[in-house]
């Protein structure tokens, strides 16, 4: 799987967006990710899906539930710069099949990218 193409935002504080790949008739249910950069605040889930998540400043373990798209949106956080958008970085820690099995995480992708 290509990485995503780099992307850009407009200065400024605002909202950025978690986008997640996952392999073709992917049925995940459930995913651990990390989120990390400076001045995270106001995280909210996609439609249709639950978010919790830690309360660190700067990394924080976000776990994103319900039926998870195979591409698009997982959730948008609120950072004082969007056009800095290479400082903040999402790892895919663990996912969870609609079996509730593990699966690989290195097979799924997700970028913060402009919202």
């Amino acid at each position: 799987m290509a990485p995503p193409a780099p992307a850009t935002a407009e200065p400024g504080p605002g909202f950025l967006t978690v986008e997640w790949t996952a392999p073709a008739a992917s049925r995940a249910i459930g995913v651990l990710l990390e989120l990390a950069g400076p001045g995270i605040e106001v995280l909210q889930a996609a439609a249709g899906l639950a978010l919790y998540h830690s309360a660190a400043s700067v990394r924080r373990q976000v776990i994103v539930a319900g039926p998870l798209p195979e591409n698009g949106p997982l959730l948008r956080f609120r950072g004082p710069d969007r056009g800095r958008l290479a400082l903040y970085r999402v790892r895919v820690l663990k996912v969870t099949g609609d079996d509730y099995a593990l699966g690989d995480p290195t097979e799924y992708r997700a970028v913060a990218a402009p919202n």
